[in-house]
């Protein structure tokens, strides 16, 4: 019976485990596309100023891919 309860008890903290590491991959994914969200927004706003300033350097332009 006491092995029966340690391998319950073993469960349990397997379980307690695998919920706090699916909650961590789920805060992690949730920062990614964040961080995502603000490097295309960010990329967006040097696109239109790169634009602009290289408007007479085409040569420029194109190392931006612009």
């Amino acid at each position: 019976l006491t092995a029966e309860k340690a391998k319950l008890s073993a469960l349990t903290s397997a379980n307690a485990a695998h919920d706090a590491a699916s909650a961590a991959s789920t805060r992690a994914t949730a920062q990614r596309d964040a961080a995502i969200q603000d490097l295309r927004k960010w990329w967006g706003e040097f696109r239109a100023v790169a634009q602009v300033a290289f408007k007479d350097r085409p040569d420029l332009a194109s190392q931006f891919g612009l």
